[in-house]
């Protein structure tokens, strides 16, 4: 008898296995998502597992974990990085300020700085630095001591106490320690879409892919190889437009959904996105998993400046003006990461 009951569950078992490797997960609401470990964001630019890529430029052996200290999701800050997390605590930007709040309490909302236009937040040790038209201020969590940091500058990324930005006049990328300002240049030439993964410095003009180390040295370039909308995880390349995963150098390309997908960041293997499905100008929040599957959509909102933090998800809303203006930025919202619990915060 239980012979029989063994071989039962055991044909059971593959036949669930069988029906859902061919049925995938497409526009469901998935809750199997893991929860992230919160104010500590080395563990997410995680491990390389993938040891068969033989042009990658990440030097670090299979399986060596990135070990660098960062003030925000790196993918984040691709997309002006609205909102960091540090321990318990969620700093955000609304169009109002800069603020914080305790988890999901509302009721912990404090304002730290009351500057509109704020971007590309990070938040390391106990300070807080952002990017305000065109300036780079630090201020700290409690809210005190705000200051004026770097002048003239754009997009900021704090990696292992250094602060990595492009200097607005020209373009091309600096850094200066946290504790005082010594600006070194790294990048001469103008860089755009650049990103920062394991102790190195990838940047593109859409047509070329180039990487160096973090002080500028040992430069390579991976010619004709698409890098708008530039993210780097475990070692693999995925770009927007069409959502796309390649090797590096271009090679072992997928395309996973053909176009109208934009501000990609990526967490635990899961990848947050907006995209126009339905090829009207909206742009809604959308999760799939980085081998492509489980595509889910996540509100009904037209979405901008997708910004991941914990088990939430940060983003403003885009309001088209008109069929052919564009659109303006307006309210402020979270969600949880299966898309529940949607909340305007703003």
């Amino acid at each position: 008898m239980r012979k029989s009951v063994t071989k039962a569950v055991s044909l059971f078992l593959i036949f669930a296995m069988i029906i859902s490797c061919a049925c995938g997960c497409r526009l469901i609401d998935s809750r199997d998502l893991p929860s992230s470990s919160k104010g500590d964001y080395s563990h997410i630019n995680s491990s390389i597992a993938d040891s068969d890529l033989s042009s990658a430029v990440v030097s670090q052996p299979p399986e060596t974990e990135d070990t660098a200290q960062y003030g925000n999701l790196v993918s984040n800050l691709k997309n002006r990085g609205k909102a960091a997390i540090k321990d318990e605590w969620i700093f955000y930007a609304s169009p109002s300020g800069l603020y914080k709040i305790k988890g999901n309490n509302l009721n912990t909302k404090q304002q730290l700085s009351d500057q509109k236009g704020i971007s590309h937040i990070n938040v390391y040790n106990n300070l807080v630095y952002y990017v305000c038209f065109d300036n780079i201020y630090k201020v700290n969590t409690d809210g005190t001591d705000l200051q004026k940091f770097i002048n003239n500058a754009t997009s900021l990324y704090i990696v292992d106490d250094w602060a990595y930005y492009t200097d607005r006049s020209n373009g091309a990328l600096r850094r200066t320690p946290l504790d005082r300002f010594e600006p070194k240049l790294i990048i001469g030439q103008r860089v755009s879409n650049f990103y920062i993964q394991h102790n190195k410095i990838f940047w593109g003009n859409n047509i070329d892919l180039n990487c160096a180390d973090l002080d500028g040295s040992n430069r390579k370039t991976y010619e004709n190889v698409y890098s708008q909308g530039l993210v780097i995880y475990k070692n693999r390349k995925y770009t927007d437009g069409s959502l796309r995963k390649q090797n590096l150098d271009g090679s072992n390309s997928q395309e996973f959904v053909e176009q109208g997908v934009y501000d990609i960041t990526i967490q635990n293997d899961w990848m947050y996105f907006t995209y126009n499905e339905n090829n009207d100008g909206f742009y809604y929040l959308y999760k799939m998993k980085t081998d492509g599957t489980c595509l889910t959509k996540l509100n009904d909102i037209y979405t901008d400046n997708v910004s991941v933090v914990g088990d939430w998800i940060f983003y403003q809303q885009a309001v088209r003006t008109s069929s052919t203006a564009g659109k303006t930025l307006d309210e402020f919202y979270k969600i949880k990461i299966d898309g529940s619990e949607n909340q305007r915060i703003y």
